[in-house]
C-alpha cells in the first residue's frame, strides 16, 4: 500500500494482528498501536486541512487486536504450545468451548475466525491434499476480512454439524471461553497461553506431518502451513516452530 490516505480500518486489523502472531512483547505491540492511534489522528487532521472528505476511524479495530494481545502476547521467550493440549481440551467443562478449542487445535483458526460460524461457512468434506485423510472443511474470515479455508476432522465437523443444527450458528462469548481455557490449563497443571497456544499446537503437528510424508521440502512445507493459518509468508511458520 503506497498511499497513506487509502489505509483502511481493514488494514489496521491486519497489521495489528500480523504483530501478534509475530509474538511480539505486549509492550511492543502497545507502542505500534499507539502510534497508529496517531498516525489516524494525522490523516483526519490532513483530510480536513485539504478539504479531501476522508474520514479514518481505527479505534474499533485498535480496540479488538489489544485485547487479543492482552490475552496472548506475555513476557517470555519460549514456545506458547500447550505441552498437552487434549488434556487441556478434556479439561473444558462447557461442551461448547470445548467444540471450540478443538476446532482451533485441528484448525490452527484464530478465535475471530471461530467464534461465530454460520452454516453457510460448512464446506463439506474433502480429501487432505497432503495424507489423503477425509477432512471437514470450513470457510473463515481471517484477518484484514480475507477469506480463508480450514480442515478439521470429520468427527469434529460432524459435531460442529449437529450443534448449527440444533442451535443455529455456532457462536461464543471469547471472554468466557478464554476463561474456560484458563482454568483448564490449571486444571491440567500447564501454563495458560490463552486460546492462541492451540494455533501454536497446530502449526507445530501440521509441519511435522507435511513433512514426514517426504513429498515437500522443509522450505515447502513452511510455506504450506503458512496458507492453512492465514499467512502468505514461511518465516512466520518458523516462529510457531519454537
Amino acid at each position: 500500500l503506497k498511499d497513506s490516505e487509502k489505509v483502511s480500518a481493514a488494514n489496521v486489523e491486519s497489521y495489528l494482528s500480523y504483530k501478534i502472531d509475530t509474538n511480539i512483547y505486549y509492550a511492543t505491540f502497545q507502542q505500534y498501536a499507539a502510534a497508529i492511534e496517531k498516525f489516524g489522528s494525522a490523516l483526519n487532521l490532513y483530510s480536513q486541512k485539504y478539504q479531501k472528505g476522508n474520514e479514518y476511524d481505527f479505534s474499533n479495530q485498535i480496540a479488538q487486536t489489544r485485547n487479543l494481545a492482552r490475552q496472548s502476547l506475555r513476557k517470555f521467550t519460549g514456545s506458547r504450545a500447550y505441552k498437552y493440549p487434549n488434556d487441556l481440551i478434556h479439561s473444558i467443562n462447557d461442551s461448547h468451548h470445548q467444540l471450540a478449542a478443538k476446532l482451533q487445535l485441528e484448525s490452527g483458526a484464530r478465535i475471530n475466525e471461530i467464534s461465530l460460524i454460520r452454516k453457510s461457512q460448512l464446506q463439506g468434506v474433502i480429501t487432505d491434499q497432503y495424507n489423503q485423510a477425509p477432512k471437514g472443511l470450513l470457510t473463515v474470515k481471517g484477518k484484514g476480512g480475507k477469506i480463508n479455508q480450514v480442515m478439521i476432522s470429520v468427527n469434529t465437523y460432524q459435531k460442529l454439524e449437529k450443534e448449527m443444527k440444533d442451535k443455529g450458528n455456532f457462536q461464543i462469548d471469547k471472554d468466557a471461553y478464554r476463561k474456560d481455557i484458563k482454568l483448564a490449563a490449571e486444571a491440567s497443571l500447564q501454563r495458560y497461553h490463552g486460546s492462541h497456544g492451540l494455533r501454536w499446537n497446530f502449526a507445530q503437528r501440521r509441519f511435522l506431518e507435511v513433512q514426514r510424508l517426504g513429498k515437500l521440502t522443509y522450505e515447502q512445507a513452511l510455506v504450506a502451513v503458512s496458507r492453512e493459518m492465514g499467512h502468505f509468508r514461511p518465516d512466520i511458520t518458523e516462529r510457531y516452530l519454537r
